[in-house]
């Protein structure tokens, strides 16, 4: 899981426009979250496991990122013009490189990600939180050594 994590975290800090990177601990559950934004945390699950041999399982993994954004400024309405409103959506530009960097990732360890589905998190407390899934297959070799 170490492995995992350190290689998805050196992902995400090649990505231009993020500030703070680590686990999802909650972070942004807590006021105020203890992060600089723009954020992303990391989640991994197994959330499926098939023994293939004695110490091997073939597991799919599920890493859900979670990237947080400056408190909504209600700016994207009609009543702003459209430089305005650009600026606003320029958390976007970061989405996209987080999902450039990891649409169709694949090496020696883990086969080709694949995104799940993407969403805005609807929260009350006006952070901008972007959830992305991501699924990928790898066999799990570490009970042999």
């Amino acid at each position: 899981m170490t492995a995992l994590y350190l290689k998805f975290k050196g992902m995400l800090m090649e990505v231009d426009g993020l500030n703070y990177i680590d686990q999802d601990f909650n972070q942004f559950e807590i006021s105020p979250p203890p992060v600089t934004f723009p954020a992303a945390l990391i989640r991994i699950e197994f959330v499926e496991c098939e023994d293939l041999t004695d110490g091997t399982q073939r597991v799919r993994i599920l890493v859900t990122l979670r990237l947080g954004f400056n408190p909504y400024q209600d700016k994207t309405s009609n009543l702003f013009d459209v430089d305005t409103t650009t600026a606003a959506l320029d958390y976007w530009n970061v989405v996209k490189g987080v999902y450039k960097k990891f649409q169709s990732y694949w090496d020696g360890d883990i086969e080709q990600m694949s995104r799940k589905s993407m969403r805005n998190q609807v929260r009350h407390d006006k952070l901008t939180v972007v959830v992305m899934p991501f699924e990928t297959y790898a066999d799990d070799v570490s009970a042999l050594g």
